[in-house]
C-alpha cells in the first residue's frame, strides 16, 4: 500500500466556492485543525468522527471529504476511499495531494492506467511536489 499524503487546504481558499457564515467556517476550521492533528497522530477513529462533524455542517467541505477518504484508504476501505476522494476532487480539482491519494486508491483497486493518470495530474498541478514524482 502506497504512503498517503496528508495535506489540507486553508480555510480561506473555500471562499471561492461558497460564502458560509463566518462563525460556521471558523468552527469548521477549528475542528479541522483538531482532526488533522489526531490524524497525524494516527488516531484515525477520533479524526474520522471530527471530519464527519465538519461534513454534517458542510457536506462539500473539501478537506473533510479528502481526509476522510485518506482514513478510509488507511483502514483498507478502498471503495469508500474512492468515493470520498473522488467527491473531494469534484469540489477542488486543483489539489495535487488529492490526486496522489486517488492514485494510491486506484492502485489498490488494480486500476493501473487510471492511477497513472491521477499521478500525472498531480504532477501537472504541482511539478515541484516531490511526493507526486515518487508514486
Amino acid at each position: 500500500m502506497e504512503k498517503t499524503h496528508l495535506d489540507r487546504v486553508s480555510g480561506n481558499s473555500r471562499k471561492h466556492f461558497r460564502q458560509p457564515k463566518a462563525d460556521k467556517a471558523d468552527k469548521a476550521d477549528a475542528l479541522l485543525d483538531k482532526g488533522f492533528r489526531l490524524h497525524q497522530a494516527n488516531k484515525l477513529d477520533e479524526a474520522r468522527r471530527i471530519y464527519q462533524r465538519i461534513l454534517s455542517m458542510d457536506p462539500l467541505h473539501f478537506d473533510a471529504l479528502h481526509l476522510s477518504g485518506v482514513i478510509a484508504y488507511e483502514k483498507k476501505e478502498i471503495d469508500l476511499a474512492w468515493q470520498l476522494i473522488t467527491k473531494a476532487i469534484e469540489i477542488r480539482s486543483d489539489q495535487a495531494s488529492a490526486h496522489i491519494n486517488l492514485g494510491n486508491v486506484l492502485l489498490e483497486k488494480n486500476e493501473i492506467e487510471e492511477a497513472i493518470k491521477s499521478y500525472e495530474r498531480a504532477i501537472q498541478l504541482a511539478p515541484n511536489f516531490a511526493v507526486a514524482h515518487n508514486n
